[in-house]
């Protein structure tokens, strides 16, 4: 048996014995995939201190805070990296491949970047869109526990609406300054 087939197995029996000691079938439940969540990440090698610590120095935490609000994407919404999703309209499926992207092109912010899928990124062209574009999830990405952290920690709140209504009204200014 390998280390992390053990330690699954050893979280079991801690969550069983749990059981037995408290009784109701639905705390049996909750227990046992308690412990088990507990050992797949143990065994995984998830450190949520190294996470946050490799986060806080890619990303600058401070300028993300100062981007957030009641009105932005909450953590649980963004889609992971490697979703298949369908947009209004659209008759062709589209693959997550970076979030929380600026387009060059139209000097915009927007929550998603994607790739024709199942083609992938090649010759084909990026496509820009946000989640209320989004009429179908036809399969979500890889989700684990620093996926959870990250989207936690830099994307929980982040507001494009907003992002993008402070950065026209910054090229608004510009222009008048050099009007002037």
């Amino acid at each position: 048996m390998n280390r992390k087939m053990t330690r699954m197995v050893l979280a079991a029996c801690v969550a069983a014995s749990m059981v037995m000691q408290a009784g109701p079938v639905l705390a049996a439940e909750s227990s046992m995939e308690t412990a088990v969540t507990e050992a797949e990440t143990e065994a995984e090698g998830f450190n949520r201190e190294e996470a946050e610590s490799e986060i806080a120095q890619s990303v600058d935490l401070d300028m993300m805070d100062q981007i957030r609000s009641e009105d932005g994407l909450k953590a649980e919404d963004w889609l992971p990296i490697g979703s298949v999703v369908l947009l209004n309209g659209a008759n062709k499926t589209l693959m997550v491949m970076a979030r929380f992207v600026y387009n060059t092109n139209e000097g915009k912010y927007y929550e998603y970047c994607g790739c024709l899928y199942p083609e992938g990124f090649g010759d084909s062209e990026y496509y820009f869109f946000n989640h209320d574009e989004v009429a179908v999830v036809a399969q979500k990405g890889y989700e684990d526990e620093y996926e959870k952290l990250y989207r936690e920690k830099v994307l929980d709140g982040i507001d494009i609406t907003m992002l993008n209504n402070m950065a026209s009204t910054e090229e608004e200014t510009e222009k008048e300054s050099e009007n002037k």
